[in-house]
């Protein structure tokens, strides 16, 4: 089954972009070296020269070094969506839903 995966790719790696997109889908890019891509094998996608970081997970801020401005705000925003959330009595539910008291 695929899933989404955040890559990263080496500064010095501009060949590793079309490596990756022909080996899977990319779903969305940041800068020249962020991605998030659909992928049933991440450890092929490491096998790929170039390649900094692959994972599912929030990303390790050591993988996050030398990222534009607007790269490094993507991945905290991938980092931020992979954080488990808080559940919260009535989330997700219309106010005047029956057995709801809305705040």
């Amino acid at each position: 089954m695929a899933a989404e995966l955040l890559v990263i790719l080496a500064v010095a790696a501009p060949h590793a972009a079309a490596a990756l997109e022909a080996r899977t889908r990319v779903l969305q890019r940041a800068g020249s070296r962020v991605f998030i891509v659909e992928a049933s094998d991440p450890a092929a996608l490491e096998s790929i020269e170039g390649i900094q970081h692959v994972g599912s997970g929030p990303t390790p801020s050591a993988a996050n070094r030398n990222l534009s401005d607007e790269e490094s705000l993507f991945v905290d925003a991938w980092n931020l969506r992979k954080i488990e959330r808080k559940s919260r009595k009535g989330d997700g539910l219309d106010w005047d839903h029956s057995g709801f008291d809305a705040p």
